[in-house]
């Protein structure tokens, strides 16, 4: 099994600082981004929910299938919420512990949980999926691959990036 994950390109600046970026229309150097992705989609196309992903996903012609189960976070009442908003113990506790859930949404833990859920339905597909998702659902796609949760912090990926995973008998990474 080969899984394609490209990453929504940019939004506009998110002059709030809050949490549903992803939310937002691409701004135009995202839309370049996105249309410099043409071509880069392999096998079936599936999409995240969120606006970005999907201009992301039509802009390169990747035709995908808008799929729930590749949200990103769900992070409740914190959604529309800046950072000076929230108690800074909460936010503190939210990156140092994955189990954190005090924003009435997804723990770190849940979300890739969640996702990999969605990962070892396509083990036994065989066929290459492309999935055009946010940043942190490619982190969560990433930790679950690696059954690793406490690492979803450690995994940083930009807009616009092709990340490239193959299974056999385990998952691999693929830098290309």
């Amino acid at each position: 099994m080969r899984l394609r994950l490209i990453t929504a390109a940019r939004t506009a600046p998110n002059s709030l600082l809050s949490f549903d970026a992803a939310d937002s229309p691409l701004d135009m150097h995202g839309r370049a981004d996105a249309a410099r992705l043409a071509g880069r989609g392999l096998g079936r196309a599936m999409c995240g929910p969120e606006l970005s992903v999907q201009q992301t996903a039509e802009i390169a012609g990747l035709g995908a299938t808008v799929t729930r189960e590749l949200a990103g976070p769900d992070l409740g009442h914190w959604r529309t919420a800046t950072p000076d908003h929230i108690e800074p113990a909460d936010l503190r506790r939210f990156f140092a512990d994955p189990t954190f859930d005090g924003h009435g949404g997804e723990s770190v833990v849940a979300l890739v949980e969640r996702l990999g859920r969605w990962l070892r339905a396509r083990l036994h597909e065989d066929e290459t999926v492309t999935a055009v998702v946010t940043g942190p659902a490619a982190q969560g796609i990433v930790a679950a691959a690696f059954d690793d949760p406490a690492r979803y912090f450690a995994i940083e990926v930009a807009p616009a990036t092709v990340i490239d995973l193959s299974y056999r008998r385990h998952w691999r990474l693929l830098l290309r």
